[in-house]
C-alpha cells in the first residue's frame, strides 16, 4: 500500500470527522463507476489518534448525515459504505488472518467533478468478470 493512499485516508477522515487517525491493514476495496468516472476507494482498519469526533463542514458538503460511533447492531436496516461491513463480524478485523475483500462493482453518479476520468467503466466491468 503506499503512502499516498494512507495520506489521503488520513486527510479526509480529518476533514470529515475531525480525528486524526493511524491506517492499518486494508479492510476492503470498492470500486465504484458512473457515466463519467471511476473510483477505487481502499477503506482501512484505523486507530484513532487525537482530533474530537464532530460533523465538518466538508461532511454537510459531502451529503455525510452523520458522524458518531455505531455498534454493530444500531447500523441494521441503514445505508452504510463501505458495502458489506454490516454482514461482517467486526471481531474479524482484528485477527492476523483477516484478507482485503473486493467488493464488486457498483455504479453510482457523483454530485462533485472531482476524479480523473478513467475511460469507459462499463468496459472495464465486461472485462473484469
Amino acid at each position: 500500500m503506499s503512502n499516498n493512499e494512507k495520506n489521503t485516508a488520513v486527510r479526509e477522515v480529518k476533514e470529515e470527522t475531525g480525528l486524526e487517525i493511524t491506517p492499518g491493514k486494508i479492510l476492503f476495496v470498492e470500486d465504484i463507476c458512473s457515466s463519467k468516472y471511476r473510483i477505487v476507494k481502499t477503506w482501512f482498519l484505523c486507530q484513532t489518534v487525537g482530533g474530537q469526533l464532530e460533523k465538518t463542514q466538508n461532511a454537510i458538503d459531502e451529503k455525510i448525515l452523520d458522524a458518531r460511533w455505531y455498534r454493530r447492531d444500531e447500523l441494521d436496516g441503514k445505508t452504510v459504505y463501505p458495502r458489506g461491513i454490516t454482514s461482517t463480524d467486526w471481531g474479524e478485523f482484528f485477527k492476523e488472518g483477516w484478507e482485503a475483500k473486493y467488493l464488486d462493482m457498483s455504479y453510482a453518479e457523483f454530485q462533485k467533478d472531482y476524479c480523473m476520468p478513467p475511460g469507459d467503466c462499463r468496459a472495464s466491468a465486461r472485462n473484469d468478470k
